[in-house]
């Protein structure tokens, strides 16, 4: 009987046991944050919050989504996971379910999307064109020049009427592989132009409509805009005159490689400007430089494009890009300009200040230039050109409604430097 009643004894001490361990559900996983997570056509990310009391070393968290047009990006950080969505392209509402799980518990949240907006303009395109220039600026910086079009391009690679065209100056780290493609990566509209990786420059990056005819083209800026590069998969959000337009382009692409010289002034002998039927165009660009000193462009123009904002068709074009001592356009242009210099070994970067013409520099490698400058154009093609590297600048008032502009600037060539000089009275055009 002693055996027994001992026996007995031992079962009713492991059945205790038993009953005194934790579960293996003592583990418990609660949704904090609402149920529904709306998205705007736009896309963006949401974060959805949870609780997870006693967890368990050996349960992992599990996410999924039953719809690829929403990703989870981040289910690391403790107690909350994000999720991301894609603009949406369609004229239809769409619908996700997220489930989270944790071992045998789980919860769904439902996401929703709203559909495009009637005016959205919804681009597939089909051509990717360019140019790469590695390591021209800065050491590990790389300039991607591409044009993004549905349609625009003839067999023999001229741009074809009543198409549109979204180019892009880009820059970013060097071209992973050698068909020079632009690396992973979101890529912002950079306001400033400073050829910051991860960013595309305001000033090159433009969307042009080509009409009917040589002169019907029209070219405005993006007033916001993104680039999402992942593969070969490339995605324009941008916003153009208050329209917004989605562009895609998803197929293999090689660009041009190219290492342009350093040196960007072509002329061959001195240049004696003869200002015979020509005139001075004058605006003002404010603190445009962010040197607390009003900007101005002091230009020379042909008399029949004076009044135009773009360069001639035919002629020669000069530039003065100064930087007075007044704070305000109210001080005017009069007044001694040395000529900037560069604050880099590459002359890439203009040494902004207040009393100077700013030197001319190249900013996109694809041949845009900025600052000071001659340039000769000819059917519409620049045929010459020369940043004004060095060199003075006098204006003066003869209180008679005239001015007095003289120049004396010399190239970039390094060798033999060679002079541009301009010697001009008469009534500049302020615009």
């Amino acid at each position: 009987m002693r055996r027994l009643f001992l026996l007995g004894m031992a079962v009713l001490f492991v059945m205790a046991c038993e009953n005194s361990a934790p579960s293996v559900e003592a583990y418990r996983l609660t949704l904090t944050s609402e149920q529904m997570l709306v998205f705007t056509s736009d896309g963006g990310t949401k974060t959805i919050i949870y609780m997870l009391e006693n967890p368990s070393e050996d349960v992992v968290l599990d996410v999924t989504v039953d719809d690829n047009w929403l990703v989870v990006v981040d289910k690391q950080t403790e107690g909350q996971i994000t999720v991301m969505a894609d603009g949406n392209l369609s004229f239809a509402e769409r619908q996700a379910v997220v489930t989270v799980t944790y071992g045998t518990q789980s919860f769904t949240v439902n996401a929703i999307q709203a559909a495009a907006a009637d005016d959205t303009q919804i681009v597939k395109a089909d051509a990717l064109v360019g140019k790469y220039y590695p390591e021209y600026i800065a050491k590990g910086l790389a300039n991607y020049w591409i044009v993004l079009s549905e349609g625009g391009f003839t067999e023999d690679g001229n741009l074809r009427p009543n198409s549109a065209f979204y180019r892009l100056d880009v820059y970013g780290d060097l071209s992973p592989n050698d068909k020079y493609q632009l690396p992973d990566g979101t890529y912002y509209l950079d306001e400033s132009d400073s050829g910051a990786k991860l960013s595309f420059g305001r000033s090159n990056s433009t969307y042009m409509w080509i009409g009917e005819g040589d002169d019907d083209v029209s070219e405005a800026t993006y007033d916001s805009a993104i680039l999402k590069v992942q593969g070969t998969s490339i995605r324009l959000e941008a916003t153009i005159e208050g329209a917004k337009h989605i562009v895609e382009f998803d197929a293999d692409y090689t660009l041009e490689g190219v290492l342009p010289d350093a040196q960007i002034s072509t002329l061959k002998t001195d240049i004696i400007f003869d200002t015979e039927g020509y005139g001075v165009r004058c605006e003002s660009y404010k603190d445009y430089w962010g040197v607390g000193a009003c900007n101005w462009w002091i230009e020379f123009k042909p008399l029949d494009s004076l009044t135009s904002a773009y360069a001639p068709k035919d002629g020669v074009d000069i530039i003065l890009d100064i930087i007075t001592t007044y704070p305000t356009a109210q001080g005017g242009i009069v007044g001694h300009y040395d000529a900037s210099g560069y604050t880099d070994e590459l002359h890439s970067k203009p040494d902004l200040r207040q009393g100077v013409f700013v030197s001319g520099v190249r900013i996109s490698l694809e041949g845009h230039l900025t600052g000071s400058l001659y340039m000769e154009y000819k059917d519409g093609k620049c045929i010459n050109q020369a940043p004004l590297a060095s060199g003075t600048l006098d204006v003066t008032y003869n209180y008679d409604g005239t001015y007095t502009i003289k120049l004396e600037a010399y190239d970039d060539d390094v060798e033999k430097p060679h002079k541009i000089s301009v010697d001009w009275t008469g009534t500049p055009t302020f615009v």
